[in-house]
C-alpha cells in the first residue's frame, strides 16, 4: 500500500522525536512510553494487533495530530469501539489492507521480515510446529512478558474494519499484478479525493520488486509452500473457518 500512496504523491510520516512514534505498532508505542506500559483508568486504545499496547486517547490524539497533510501513518490496528470515532474526529482517511489469512499466517511465522520483532527472541527456541500452535492459540511469549492474542481474534479484529462505512478496504492480493495495483491505486485516489498524477503507471512499475515477490503477491499457495514439513496443510485446515468468513476460497 505504501508504494501506491507514494505514487499518489504522499510521503510516509517519520517522527523527529522519540516521544512521537513513526508508526502505530507495538515497538513504536513501547519506545514512546520508554518501555513501560501506562497505568491508570484513562480511556485508552490498543495499538498493535497481536499484543495491543494501551495508549490513552489524549496521547493517541497528540500522536495523530503530529502527522501533516500529504503524509500517511502506517498502523497495526484492529477495529475497536473507540478508534473509529477518534479517527473521524481528527478527519483521518483510513485505508485497511486485508490479506488471505493463510498467507498472512505463513508469512508471520516463516518470513523473518514479517514476523513481529517482539516475538523473535521468544520464538527462537520453539520448533516450527510449536510456533504455529503458539501463534494460533496465543498466550504469554517466553522471555518477553508479552501476552499474544490468538490469531483468529487478531484477524477478525482486522477484518472488522470493513464494517465501518468510511473506511476503504483493499485486498493485498489485488495489488499483486500491475493491473490490479493500478485499480487499487485509482480506488485510493478516489477515496482521498486526489487526481491521478501524470506518469502513474511508470511510478507503479517501481512498486513491485521481483526479489521480494512472495511479499508482494501474498498468494496463499506461495505462503504455504514456504511452510516447513506438513505445516502448510495444518495452516490451511486451521484457517478454513476464517477463509469462509472473509470470502477467501
Amino acid at each position: 500500500m505504501s508504494g501506491a500512496l507514494d505514487a499518489l504523491g504522499y510521503s510516509r510520516y517519520v517522527s523527529s522525536t522519540p516521544e512521537l512514534p513513526s508508526a502505530l505498532n507495538f515497538e513504536e508505542a513501547k519506545k514512546a512510553f520508554h518501555q513501560a506500559r501506562p497505568v491508570g483508568m484513562a480511556p485508552s486504545a490498543g495499538v498493535s494487533l497481536f499484543a495491543p499496547w494501551p495508549v490513552p486517547l489524549q496521547t493517541l490524539d497528540s500522536w495523530l495530530d503530529a502527522v501533516t497533510p500529504g503524509q500517511y501513518l502506517m498502523a497495526h490496528l484492529g477495529a475497536s469501539v473507540l478508534l473509529p470515532d477518534r479517527l473521524r474526529t481528527l478527519s483521518y482517511k483510513h485505508i485497511t489492507i486485508l490479506r488471505d489469512p493463510r498467507a498472512l499466517l505463513a508469512a508471520l511465522l516463516f518470513e523473518e521480515a514479517v514476523m513481529p520483532r517482539f516475538l523473535r527472541a521468544g520464538f527462537a527456541g520453539l520448533s516450527p510446529a510449536e510456533q504455529l500452535a503458539f501463534f494460533w492459540n496465543g498466550g504469554p511469549v517466553p522471555e518477553t512478558g508479552v501476552v499474544l492474542l490468538p490469531y483468529p481474534q487478531v484477524y477478525r479484529s482486522l477484518y472488522a474494519w470493513q464494517y465501518q462505512e468510511d473506511v476503504l478496504v483493499v485486498r493485498f492480493e489485488d495489488m499483486a499484478e500491475q493491473e490490479g495495483l493500478r485499480n487499487a491505486t485509482e480506488r485510493m485516489a478516489c477515496y482521498l479525493d486526489l487526481p491521478l498524477p501524470e506518469g502513474l503507471d511508470a511510478r507503479l512499475a517501481l512498486v513491485s520488486d521481483p526479489s521480494t515477490r512472495f511479499f508482494h503477491s501474498g498468494r496463499s499457495e506461495e505462503g504455504l509452500s514456504l511452510s516447513p514439513g506438513n505445516l502448510g496443510k495444518r495452516i490451511n485446515t486451521l484457517c478454513r473457518p476464517l477463509c469462509d468468513e472473509t470470502g477467501y476460497a
